[in-house]
């Protein structure tokens, strides 16, 4: 668990858009960067490669006092506690920034968890996911899709401020995710390992009937009409364009098509999606 050079970067910039008060970490987080990328991202800093993140976090981020929650005391964490058992309700609304910097893949119980989490924090407190999506089978138990944040972290109870794919080869910038258009998946497929993070702001309290599907299955279902059914109708814009991809495989053009289209620079990176709910950023300078 740590803090690497994406992970820099997102927390400085959510320095800027949030005060952090009181911090909560998901296991105790080091920092995991090569000492020149800290010393360029943090110009007034002291802080140094492999060390703990509690001083990064209030000397140079803001953050009142910061605390970390694990489920073993082998770091030397200030709360012990295993997320795959509801908390403590003395800790229930105690924060106001909880970071997640890649703890919840190793966590078996996701939805006890994610509940957890969103206890901790209190009403328009603020959490941070930085987690493994795509190519990273093995590191822990799940690999994440922004598809379950948008739908996890919906309102009324919370509103997304922020949401990023990281492709981690490369080291200037990352993508903007926007939220798919009804019906439509978040497909994103990379041939270089990728992240997913994103910021939240708790609104409300969450209802214990709070119950998460998938967006397009809530679409197709909201908008079924059992009597007038024509599977002929019901494909989406992803199986629709994967049959295209397979006639132009089938006739020898799509690898032709593919080398033109990054010869021509229309692909800025390894990622390919199949919806055009991606923008790549560059990371703003100091």
């Amino acid at each position: 668990m740590g803090f690497d050079l994406h992970s820099l970067h997102f927390l400085k910039e959510v320095s800027h858009l949030i005060s952090m008060g009181e911090v909560i970490t998901l296991g105790r987080q080091g920092i995991h960067a090569d000492q020149s990328y800290i010393d360029k991202i943090f110009l007034k800093n002291n802080i140094k490669t492999n060390d703990f993140s509690e001083k990064l976090l209030t000397n140079n981020l803001g953050a009142k006092n910061v605390y970390s929650l694990d489920a073993s005391n082998y770091q030397g964490c200030d709360i012990l506690h295993d997320l795959n058992l509801p908390i403590d309700e003395r800790l229930s609304e105690k924060y106001d920034t909880l970071i997640d910097g890649g703890t919840l893949e190793h966590i078996f119980n996701i939805p006890i968890a994610l509940q957890n989490i969103s206890k901790l924090v209190k009403l328009n407190g603020h959490i941070l996911h930085m987690l493994p999506a795509n190519n990273f089978c093995g590191h822990g138990f799940y690999q994440f899709s922004p598809e379950l944040f948008y739908q996890y972290y919906s309102s009324p109870y919370f509103e997304i401020k922020r949401m990023y794919v990281i492709d981690t080869s490369k080291s200037d910038g990352w993508y903007i995710v926007k939220r798919p258009l009804p019906g439509v998946r978040l497909n994103i497929k990379s041939s270089s390992p990728i992240y997913v993070y994103c910021l939240v702001q708790k609104i409300q309290s969450q209802s214990n009937d709070y119950c998460i599907q998938q967006s397009d299955y809530l679409d197709t279902w909201e908008n079924l009409d059992s009597n007038l059914l024509d599977e002929s109708k019901n494909t989406d814009k992803f199986t629709r364009s994967h049959k295209i991809i397979t006639q132009l495989k089938k006739i020898g053009l799509y690898n032709i098509l593919k080398f033109i289209r990054e010869y021509l620079g229309f692909s800025k990176s390894y990622i390919s999606n199949s919806h055009p709910f991606l923008k790549w950023s560059k990371f703003k300078k100091n």
